[in-house]
């Protein structure tokens, strides 16, 4: 049995996208909004900046409830003693220690670096559903496209995600 888009979707833990909302990973959604947020659009018409703005604003919860999320893991899973080993990690400071206690740093590092990963990933993967009201014509991309540097993912992303059809 072969699913569609909704039904993967909705198996992997998302809702049913209705008219009004189109769906996204949170990953998607974060990278579009910092594409936006960063972006130029001097040259677009005054609609095609509120547009723009009413895009960001519609991204804008999630990506702030996933930096707040990544703040929280980053603190919450520091282990004991984790700032006076982040203080020995200057290039300096981490050339003069022993071996072993490059290692140590080291371990430690790598432990904390992957349980921050392993808490983050699903929340990266959640599927969020995006106010469809909210998306950009190809006008306004087109324009947003010239302006900015943008690489073929961002404006990919953008068009699957924001683009009106």
């Amino acid at each position: 049995m072969k699913l569609n888009k909704e039904e993967k979707a909705e198996k992997k833990g998302g809702k049913k996208a209705t008219e009004a909302t189109r769906q996204a990973k949170t990953s998607d959604i974060v990278f579009i909004y910092n594409v936006l947020r960063k972006a130029k659009c001097s040259k677009q018409d005054k609609i095609g900046q509120f547009t723009i703005i009413r895009a960001i604003r519609a991204l804008k919860p999630i990506a702030t409830a996933w930096e707040d999320f990544l703040k929280d893991a980053r603190e919450r899973l520091k282990p004991d003693g984790f700032d006076e080993i982040a203080q020995k990690t200057s290039e300096e400071v981490f050339k003069t220690l022993p071996p072993e206690e490059q290692a140590h740093i080291n371990k430690v590092l790598s432990s904390y670096d992957k349980d921050v990963s392993d808490c983050i990933a699903p929340e990266l993967d959640r599927i969020r559903d995006i106010d469809r009201t909210k998306g950009l014509s190809e006008d306004v991309l087109s324009k947003l496209m010239t302006e900015n540097d943008l690489t073929a993912e961002a404006i990919i992303l953008i068009q699957d995600i924001l683009g009106t059809e």
